[in-house]
């Protein structure tokens, strides 16, 4: 990559880590779509950015929020997601080899279709859903975010659900993701360290994803959460919808 295409990488992470900070998730969504799109990178190689940068953005819009986190959901969202993710991380090994234009459409069904959850305002079930409906939406997330690291709609969708406070959904939503992003920032390491184009990205993007991150959490948008899922629908289904043509 030369440095005009990582200053547009570091420009998308910036949006990508503000909102994050302000839903709680999104950062692989929008990271991953916008470069493929764009070309910037190929697809592993954003992929391996995000497991390190969305982690670095979780852990700083996290901190003093531990104390919402529901503690019971989260195990048992990772219950279901952490094996979920060390099957999709060589899945994604395996289409990437054999089936790169397959690996394409895949992900633009998958930004697409995410994009349209965001649209949804289902009803609030009355009481919290059993253990088990979270382990089954964790363990597709866990396959999405093994993949592409963008473990988020099928998570989301089931949290907000539930008869939770927001500010108790954003954060477990933060703890799931952070520690899937761990796990496969250390199959990485297994597999052999990120190449240089990973880590000097990385390291050049994170003062952007700071700000992004700090100016969301300190600084969200005067919008309505209606307005603000509005807005990335458009976002996601248009990248979504440009990816699988692409392909």
């Amino acid at each position: 990559m030369d440095w005009l295409d990582i200053a547009v990488f570091a420009v998308i992470a910036a949006v990508a880590s503000y909102v994050q900070a302000i839903t709680g998730f999104a950062f692989g969504l929008i990271m991953v779509g916008a470069s493929s799109i764009i070309g910037l990178a190929p697809i592993e190689l954003t992929v391996a950015f995000v497991s390190f940068s969305a982690l670095a953005s979780a852990l700083i819009s996290m901190r003093g929020t531990t104390r919402h986190i529901r503690w019971d959901l989260s195990l048992a969202l990772m219950f279901g997601s952490l094996p979920a993710t060390l099957l999709g991380f060589y899945i994604l090994d395996y289409l990437s080899d054999n089936h790169a234009d397959l690996v394409k459409q895949v992900l633009g069904v998958t930004i697409f279709l995410a994009g349209g959850l965001l649209m949804l305002n289902p009803s609030r079930y009355v009481q919290t859903s059993g253990r088990l409906s979270f382990v089954v939406s964790g363990f597709v997330g866990g396959l999405m975010g093994g993949a592409f690291s963008v473990p988020g709609p099928p998570i989301v969708y089931h949290l907000y659900r539930q008869p939770l406070p927001v500010a108790t959904i954003k954060a477990t939503l933060l703890l799931v993701f952070s520690v899937a992003y761990i796990l496969r920032i250390s199959l990485y390491a297994m597999d052999g360290l990120p190449d240089g184009d990973v880590i000097k990205v990385s390291a050049l993007s994170f003062p952007l994803v700071l700000l992004g991150t700090l100016a969301g959490k300190h600084r969200p948008p005067g919008l309505s959460d209606q307005m603000i899922r509005r807005c990335a629908f458009v976002l996601l289904s248009a990248m979504g919808m440009i990816m699988f043509l692409m392909a």
